[in-house]
């Protein structure tokens, strides 16, 4: 003889209310993983910090559609930065700063006159300061950043957060 037991519907938790314990966790170990790498990240002994990965902490941001958590990180670059790959200039170069200065600001944004110094034959030039002619951005054609899993935590840490989560919110 064959025995079936069917819980009640309203024992089991709906899928949003499993797919919002879910989108929280997963958003919740996004954030404090971007706020660890802040910390890490201390800049270098000319430029100052920039707190890049705090601005990704704070953009990172969780929806629920149709029973499924979508968790977005809308901060410039964080893909980039994950996946690898090449930048390439709007126009002639790109504009890497140099001084501490210019640190976080565009070189149309520098107050004064630079003046451009190009190298023959060279495959990279520089913004100078027309006043001090102090050298204020480093221009090159390209730049290729390396893929780095590291920016995200791991699957292992995404399942295991998504487990808590759900425990944590039926609990």
């Amino acid at each position: 003889m064959k025995l079936n037991i069917v819980p009640p519907i309203d024992v089991l938790p709906t899928d949003d209310f499993l797919a919002e314990a879910i989108g929280r966790g997963i958003h919740n170990l996004t954030t404090e993983h971007f706020r660890a790498r802040n910390q890490h990240n201390a800049g270098t002994r000319v430029m100052p910090k920039s707190n890049y990965y705090q601005d990704a902490a704070e953009s990172t941001s969780v929806q629920v559609e149709k029973s499924t958590a979508i968790v977005s990180v809308d901060k410039e670059g964080i893909a980039l930065h994950y996946y690898g790959g090449t930048v390439l200039p709007k126009k002639k170069a790109l504009a890497i700063p140099l001084s501490p200065i210019v640190a976080g600001i565009w070189p149309s944004e520098v107050p004064g006159n630079l003046d451009l110094f190009w190298p023959k034959n060279s495959s990279h030039g520089f913004l100078k300061d027309s006043d001090s002619s102090e050298i204020l951005y480093l221009l090159v054609p390209k730049v290729t950043i390396r893929a780095d899993n590291n920016v995200l935590p791991t699957d292992e840490e995404y399942y295991s957060a998504a487990q808590e989560a759900i425990l944590e919110a039926i609990s």
